[in-house]
C-alpha cells in the first residue's frame, strides 16, 4: 500500500509538472507549480506530515508580464536600456557583485542600465520582502533571478540599477571578461495562476524538501516554485547551476515518523528504512523530466539522472 501511495502521489506531481511545461510553451510565457511550504505545521495540526517542510499541497503559477521589454525601444541604435556583465579577478565586492569565490576567481557585476525612472523603481521594490524578479537574456538563452537591486551611482542613478543575481551567465560567454546586450526582458516575482485550485498531494503522501534529500537544499519557510521557460527549459533556479538538476522526493513520511528517522540521503541506513521513496527529476538545460526509485547503492539520485538522460 505504501508503494502504491508512493506511484500515485510521483504520478500527479509529476503530471503537475508537464501540464505548467505546455502551458508556458503554448503561453509563450513562464508557467510552473508552486510548492506550498506552511510554516504553522505540527504534529497537532498536521500529524502524518508534521514538518513544514513536509509538502501536501501545490498550486500552478505564472510569471506576471514583462514590465522592461525585449528589446527596448531604441535597441537598434544603441541607445536603449542595455544589460553590461562584468567579470573582474581578485576585485574587492562592490554593489552589483558577488564575492570571490574561492579566492582569485572572477567577481561578477551585473548593471542594467537605461531605464525609465519608473522601471528602475520597479526593479529595486520587486526585490524588497525577498520577492524575486527574472532576467531574461533571450540571445545567451538563459534565466536569472534578481535577488537584490539597487540604484546605480551618479550619474545613472536615476535610470540605473547595480543587480545581485542567482546565478550569472557564466558558461555561455566562456572566458569573455564583459559583455553588453541590448536585448533583455524583466518579468516580476511569480503569482499563482488565477482561477486554479490548490492541488492535493495524496494521503499520507508529501514532497519532502528537507535538507539532503530533495535538491537543490536551502529551502526553509518559503514556498518552492518550478517554472519552466517558453522553449520548455527550466528557468530561475539555482538548479540551472552545478549539476543542472531538480530531484524532488515524493514519500510517505508515516514510517520515518514511527521509527524516529530523520531521512538523510547522505545516510544509507536512513534511506534503507525510510519506506517507499522516488524521485521526481528535472534537467533544467532540456527541461525533460523523469521519475525514478531512489538508489541505494551509493548516489541516491543515480536512477533519476539515468531516467532524465533518456535512452
Amino acid at each position: 500500500m505504501d508503494k502504491d501511495r508512493s506511484v500515485d502521489a510521483v504520478t500527479n506531481l509529476q503530471g503537475w509538472l508537464q501540464i505548467a511545461q505546455a502551458r508556458a510553451q503554448r503561453d509563450r510565457l513562464p508557467r510552473g507549480v508552486r510548492l506550498i511550504v506552511d510554516p504553522n505545521k505540527s504534529s497537532t495540526t498536521s500529524p502524518e506530515a508534521p514538518d513544514p517542510l513536509f509538502v501536501t499541497e501545490a498550486q500552478y503559477i505564472e510569471s506576471p508580464p514583462v514590465f522592461v521589454p525585449n528589446p527596448s525601444p531604441n535597441a537598434t541604435t544603441n541607445a536603449g536600456a542595455y544589460v553590461d556583465f562584468i567579470y573582474t579577478v581578485g576585485s574587492t565586492p562592490q554593489p552589483g557583485s558577488i564575492s570571490s569565490t574561492p579566492p582569485g576567481s572572477p567577481a561578477r557585476f551585473c548593471q542594467i542600465r537605461g531605464l525609465t525612472q519608473d522601471q528602475r523603481d520597479q526593479i529595486i521594490n520587486a526585490t524588497v520582502g525577498s520577492a524575486q524578479p527574472s532576467i531574461w537574456l533571450p540571445v545567451l538563452g538563459t534565466w536569472h533571478r534578481i535577488l537584490s537591486a539597487g540604484a546605480a551611482a551618479a550619474p545613472n542613478n536615476l535610470t540605473g540599477v547595480d543587480a545581485v543575481l542567482e546565478s550569472y551567465p557564466d558558461a555561455p560567454l566562456g572566458a569573455s571578461t564583459s559583455y553588453r546586450t541590448y536585448h533583455f526582458g524583466i518579468y516580476g516575482p511569480p503569482r499563482a495562476l488565477l482561477g486554479e485550485p490548490t492541488m492535493q498531494m495524496p494521503t499520507n503522501t508529501c514532497v519532502d524538501l528537507s535538507t539532503n534529500v530533495s535538491s537543490p537544499a536551502g529551502v526553509t519557510t518559503a514556498d518552492y516554485n518550478i517554472l519552466f521557460a517558453p522553449n520548455g527549459h527550466l528557468a530561475f533556479t539555482s538548479a540551472t547551476q552545478g549539476a543542472g538538476h531538480v530531484f524532488l522526493c515524493v514519500r510517505e513520511p508515516r514510517k520515518s515518523l514511527k521509527l524516529g528517522i530523520t531521512m538523510d540521503f547522505t545516510n544509507l541506513a536512513a534511506i534503507q528504512q525510510g519506506g517507499e521513496m522516488m524521485i521526481v527529476a528535472i534537467k533544467a538545460k532540456s527541461g525533460a523530466i523523469a521519475v525514478a526509485p531512489v538508489d541505494q547503492s551509493g548516489d541516491p539520485y543515480a536512477l533519476a539522472k539515468q531516467a532524465v538522460a533518456g535512452p
